[in-house]
Order: C-alpha cells, then structure tokens, then sequence
C-alpha cells in the first residue's frame, strides 16, 4: 500500500458508495490522514481502536446531528441547506 496510498481510499470510498475526496476529507478531520499501513489488517485494526474509543452517546450525537441536517435539506425541498 504504500507504492500507491490512494488505493486503500479508493476502496473505502467504493466500499461507502461516496466519493474519494468525502473519504479523505473525513480521514483528515479524524486525524488519520497521511497515516500508512503495512495492509489492510493493520489499517482495519487502527480503525476499530478508534470505533472502540468512542462511546455511545457520541455515535448518538452524531445520528442526531445527520437527522437535522437531512430534516433542513427536506424543508428546503432538497436544495442547499444552510448550516
């Protein structure tokens, strides 16, 4: 992985059915952007210590933020909604 480190985003961002650019954006504001890995155990292993680190009320927040802002996005008939 590390001759091409733009594979393992690929994948990840095929994986979520979201673009390359969504995944690296979210990597950098977790941190984890720029990190390598020897293979894809050691990456899947960083990321479930991070998962494992967080506690349910955080993942709860995080649901109910996305329930908002998809609510705000459905009030203005699906055009940008403003934060």
């Amino acid at each position: 992985m590390k001759e091409d480190q733009s594979l393992t985003t690929r994948i990840l961002a095929e994986q979520f059915g979201v673009s390359h650019m969504c995944i690296v954006k979210r990597l950098k504001k977790l941190g984890k952007a720029g990190k390598f890995f020897d293979d894809l155990d050691h990456m899947l292993d960083d990321l479930n210590a991070w998962v494992s680190s967080k506690n349910s009320e955080w993942f709860a927040l995080g649901i109910n933020l996305l329930l908002q802002k998809w609510q705000a996005v459905l009030d203005v008939d699906g055009e940008y909604a403003p934060e």
